[in-house]
């Protein structure tokens, strides 16, 4: 007989990393959203609440893949931006979709790997540190997923990008910030698989 047994609740786990923050702009339901996560977090609410778009969000930063796929006219908060007029010589600002997230908490290995794109961020907010909080601060980096859609071509274009310089992480997904996320996401599959036992 098989039984699915699920690893025990007090086992020992690698931390990878830690998010920080996670701020979501105009992506699917939300249309600003801010969370400041504290040690372990349960998603929970009821239908349409959020939780799938929550996780969805950070699976379009922490996912190596995610960008290598066309992207979703239906991660764009709606209503969707109208089409400009075609007289109007000005276009008017399309609002982005962004998702930015403030990673901690690096094994010394990973921060090698990203040691020019780390900053000193505030551990408690997630948030850049300044002069007065230097002392308190630790190396993170920030990461903004960016999801642009034309109404006139109807077009989107995604991409992840370092807050700290602008520059895109490369799609090839081996840009160190993508080797650092993939191990978060074999990990998370690893320890979320339930195992069997005879």
């Amino acid at each position: 007989m098989r039984a699915h047994e699920w690893p025990p609740l007090d086992a020992q786990m690698e931390i990878i990393m830690r998010v920080a923050r996670i701020e979501i702009t105009r992506f699917r339901g939300f249309e600003s959203f801010v969370l400041v996560p504290r040690e372990n977090v349960v998603i929970v609410g009821e239908p349409r609440a959020g939780r799938s778009d929550l996780i969805a969000a950070l699976r379009r930063v922490l996912e190596p893949r995610a960008i290598q796929f066309r992207p979703s006219e239906w991660d764009v908060y709606r209503p969707l931006p109208e089409p400009s007029d075609p007289d109007d010589t000005i276009k008017p600002d399309i609002p982005m979709t962004s998702i930015d997230l403030s990673l901690l908490e690096f094994s010394e290995e990973t921060e090698q790997l990203l040691e020019d794109r780390l900053e000193l961020l505030r551990p408690t907010t997630g948030e850049l540190a300044d002069e007065d909080d230097a002392g308190d601060a630790e190396l993170g980096i920030r990461l903004r997923y960016c999801l642009q859609y034309e109404p006139d071509e109807q077009r989107l274009e995604h991409w992840i990008e370092y807050r700290k310089s602008g520059t895109r992480v490369p799609r090839s997904g081996r840009s160190p910030a993508a080797m650092a996320c993939s191990r978060w996401c074999w990990a998370r599959s690893a320890r979320s698989a339930p195992r069997v036992v005879e």
